[in-house]
């Protein structure tokens, strides 16, 4: 066991995340300094220094017998009229301190140093908005303790991302559409989705409450002369739409959206089981260019372990369908890391999608969500071994390569296997534009529908709000108008009544 003391400062959560970069939750404890320390096999003391030209942060190791056996220092002396942003400098340096001494004990189960937010390409980003070389942003992710390889994939990514980021490339503004229902709920799954054969009933008066929100924000958006340009329909599983619901949903928008001006109208259609000919028709009729086809794993076996109604041989007959419609785009997503997959299995997986030659692969590593089955029934079975993900991983960055893929966007999340991370591939010129939208937060994305999360981006005082409708169906049907008018609010804070 070991003892992680904190000492002149309460910066215990962020202490502890790179703790558990090294160590099991179980495998060490947070103490204070009267607590007894004999029975720990290493004390880590992890402290706040006041000297004479600012602050000095610094990470001791102690053996059992309270020896030092290594330190780690640095120390801030530049002067700050903000606060938040001298905190935020302290917080950093600090963790860098912790890492590094923690570095000296046992190897990190990350190759993304201190960083441990979901949008690590954001950094990227921000130096280069301020001018600053590729070599500053480099050396800045170097001190941050990331590795060279993840420090060229978010370089990589941030350059290909740069046009679609830009002012001119953000004068449109973003829809999103939840269709929260699922024909069954996946154990991996934490998205809000109801049930359709207990819920299903409701999807006539849900539709009719988004077109009617839709209209009120877009007759409000042209008195200012702003405009949608990118239309994406997620969920839950849009596809669980009758062809005649879908018709009314997609017809719906196109009449009450300029859809001369939308650059990328895409539409979920997940799970190969909900997807047919007269549905795929509906949507190269109203005008989708983008959809998305998710086999998740190309394993059978896999695939019942974690609740998905189809096989592998189902999805790709489905994937055929779809492409005699002859859509711009076509996304698969994969999710590695699922049950106990071996190494070979992940393997398939990928080459299989690879064969099939879709516009877009989004590979994701599992991530166990709070509230997902995985997690709420303890399905630990449910979760790929580290190590073999990591192979997985390297192998799928190596294929893409070689068939012509490249990243174009990125994000990261808490509880993945192996602290890796997700990424989405296209070939080239096939980017995904409201899918760089969403992850660098520097474009207002309008979000309506239950569980949807609006995000009204002020540019120039670098900031967002959100603003979430509520997850329960019921709770948002009763009460949609009003969260109407809170969106209505938000979007004249920043473009005016």
């Amino acid at each position: 066991m070991v003892g992680v003391k904190i000492i002149g400062h309460d910066d215990v959560y962020e202490c502890a995340l790179i703790v558990d970069l090294f160590y099991d939750k179980t495998a060490y404890q947070v103490i204070t300094d009267s607590e007894v320390t004999e029975h720990f096999e290493h004390i880590i003391e992890n402290e706040y220094i006041e000297i004479p030209t600012g602050m000095r942060l610094e990470t001791r190791i102690l053996d059992d017998k309270g020896h030092v056996t290594y330190v780690s220092q640095r120390e801030m002396t530049e002067q700050f009229e903000d606060v938040f942003e001298r905190r935020a400098i302290l917080k950093r340096l600090n963790k860098v301190t912790l890492y590094e001494a923690l570095s000296s004990l046992m190897p990190s189960k990350s190759k993304w140093g201190t960083l441990v937010g979901i949008r690590p390409v954001k950094i990227v980003h921000e130096f280069l908005d301020k001018g600053e070389s590729l070599d500053r942003v480099r050396a800045y992710l170097k001190e941050l303790m990331v590795s060279e390889e993840k420090i060229d994939l978010v370089t990589d990514i941030a350059l290909r991302e740069r046009p679609f980021v830009e002012n001119e490339a953000m004068e449109g503004l973003s829809l999103y559409i939840s269709i929260p229902f699922c024909p069954t709920r996946c154990h991996y799954c934490s998205f809000p989705s109801n049930d359709l054969t207990k819920k299903g009933k409701h999807i006539p008066e849900y539709l009719d409450h988004l077109l009617y929100e839709v209209e009120a924000i877009v007759d409000y958006l042209n008195t200012k002369g702003k405009y949608f340009d990118c239309v994406y329909i997620g969920g839950g599983t849009p596809s669980v739409l009758t062809a005649e619901q879908m018709d009314h949903l997609l017809k719906g928008l196109r009449d009450r959206i300029d859809f001369s001006k939308v650059i990328e109208f895409t539409f979920e259609a997940g799970r190969p089981d909900m997807v047919s000919y007269d549905k795929l028709e509906v949507l190269k009729a109203q005008g989708v260019t983008r959809i998305c086809l998710n086999p998740q794993t190309f394993n059978d076996r896999t695939l019942v372990q974690v609740g998905r109604a189809h096989t592998a041989d189902e999805f790709c007959e489905a994937f055929c369908k779809a492409k005699e419609f002859d859509f711009e785009s076509v996304n698969f997503d994969l999710i590695l890391g699922l049950a106990d997959e071996s190494l070979e299995e992940m393997k398939e997986s990928i080459d299989r999608a690879i064969l099939l030659e879709p516009e877009n692969i989004t590979v994701h590593t599992l991530a166990v969500k709070r509230a997902s089955q995985i997690n709420e029934f303890n399905e630990s079975h449910l979760i790929g071994e580290k190590n073999t993900v990591e192979e997985a991983i390297a192998y799928m960055y190596d294929e893409m390569a070689v068939a012509g893929y490249v990243p174009y966007y990125m994000y990261r999340q808490k509880n993945m296997v192996g602290n890796l991370e997700n990424v989405g591939f296209c070939k080239e010129g096939k980017e995904a534009v409201y899918n760089i939208r969403m992850m660098e937060e520097r474009h207002t994305i309008v979000a309506l529908g239950a569980g949807a999360v609006s995000k009204i981006v002020f540019p120039k005082e670098n900031r967002f709000e959100r603003h979430a409708s509520p997850k329960g169906l019921e709770v948002y049907l009763d009460n949609h108008k009003d969260y109407l008018e809170k969106h209505m609010i938000a979007l004249k804070s920043k473009f005016g009544d």
